[in-house]
């Protein structure tokens, strides 16, 4: 449990408060969750009736990422370092718990010293007892650090070919960048 609220505080860092960009194709959100693809989410009735409480809507909020997103990544979860389970949430988060399983994937095998410190792992997006192995080989190689960066890295290059793609997105990359470091 105190992982994932280490996890939540760095993850409610990033994502602000209540937001209605009209940019955003998530249209209006709250701590990133997105009234147009979550429109079931309990706190909007909360925004609904003008009470933004954030204790009470931050604890929702809670419920919905601890549910939708920190139970989906797995019970690894609580054995991975704080520092790589807040990545893998906000990661989670931002592009899809998928990705970021694939981002964390592609970090450990860049950083296994050719399979020296520990085996290469499938890219396969799922937090298995093989990634999970390899993320705490890499801690107790101390590389949790390097892990994390080259994690961000990766996203990066992600959201920037998102930028690419789509003009309008530029509208959000200075953002997206901060939240990279």
């Amino acid at each position: 449990m105190a992982k994932f609220d280490a996890a939540l505080q760095h993850l409610f860092a990033l994502e602000g408060g209540w937001v209605k960009h009209p940019a955003d194709p998530g249209g209006e959100t709250y701590r990133g969750i997105s009234r147009r693809y979550h429109p079931d989410w309990p706190g909007w009735r909360h925004v609904d009736a003008q009470d933004r409480s954030p204790l009470q809507l931050d604890a929702l909020a809670g419920d919905f990422y601890r549910g939708r997103y920190w139970a989906v990544l797995g019970p690894v979860m609580e054995q991975v370092a704080d520092s790589l389970g807040s990545e893998l949430l906000d990661q989670a988060v931002h592009t899809n718990p998928g990705r970021a399983v694939e981002h964390l994937q592609r970090a450990l095998n860049a950083l296994n010293r050719q399979g020296k410190l520990w085996p290469d792992v499938s890219v396969d997006g799922r937090l298995g007892p093989g990634t999970a192995a390899a993320a705490a080989k890499a801690e107790q190689e101390g590389r949790t650090k390097a892990v994390v960066g080259t994690m961000n890295v990766i996203q990066g290059a992600y959201l920037l070919a998102r930028v690419e793609e789509t003009s309008s997105k530029e509208e959000f990359w200075l953002g997206w960048l901060r939240r990279l470091y």
